[in-house]
């Protein structure tokens, strides 16, 4: 009997979540926001409730707000911290005044996980690399030791790298990449600033579960999805 293999869409797989539990761990962020939820959203739920740490994810998606609530409604979590903000077509972002009430009265961000809009190829009409997206996320982004980056197998995110930076040289990148199936290397990156805890807790994190970062990307092997 002949038989097709049907491919898998790639995630991200155990070794990165062991190695995100174990990078908070060490890092210790007070002030946690992420852009885009999902996976991520559990573990850095988890992460905060116990280290009584501040953490705010804002989804654009009805759909995936509504799983991920679901998702620390069932581990004891308050649904609060996954907030729905819409995506504003003229900016090609989020919209303003829904975004700032969302994260309206944070302390100072430790750490930023930019996983949306789901930008050109993603599910919403969102742009990451649009002039407002760059100027809001890099004036978030200010404060931040670390800043985690999802998606940059795809040149527009690879591009918007530096640029969220608010000081680039002060910054060493760690690319990973943590799924292969064909024409589709998906990586992030990892952005931390030099001398920081947070740049030692990815380090010594890595070394942990031999986890192996480049610190360049492959530009000539990036192709859009």
């Amino acid at each position: 009997m002949n038989t097709t293999a049907t491919p898998v869409w790639g995630t991200k797989g155990f070794s990165f979540w062991t190695f995100l539990s174990l990078l908070l761990l060490q890092a210790k962020p007070r002030c946690i926001v992420e852009l885009g939820s999902g996976r991520s959203t559990i573990t850095l739920g988890e992460y905060a409730k116990a280290a009584q740490s501040t953490f705010v994810s804002i989804e654009t998606d009805p759909f995936w707000l509504n799983k991920a609530r679901l998702e620390l409604r069932a581990i004891g979590l308050p649904e609060r911290q996954v907030q729905l903000v819409a995506i504003d077509a003229n900016s090609g972002w989020y919209q303003a005044q829904q975004f700032d009430e969302a994260v309206d009265g944070l302390p100072e961000v430790d750490l930023l996980f930019v996983d949306a809009p789901n930008d050109r190829s993603g599910c919403s009409q969102g742009m990451r690399d649009s002039p407002v997206s760059l100027q809001r996320v890099k004036a978030l982004a200010a404060s931040t030791d670390l800043l985690i980056i999802d998606d940059t197998h795809r040149r527009h995110v690879l591009d918007t790298v530096d640029q969220l930076l608010s000081e680039p040289g002060q910054f060493n990148k760690f690319f990973y990449r943590y799924a292969v199936v064909p024409n589709y290397p998906n990586s992030l990156c990892l952005c931390a600033r030099k001398g920081s805890k947070a740049e030692q807790a990815v380090t010594a994190a890595a070394r942990l579960l031999n986890l192996h970062f480049a610190n360049e990307y492959d530009r000539e092997n990036c192709p859009e999805p």
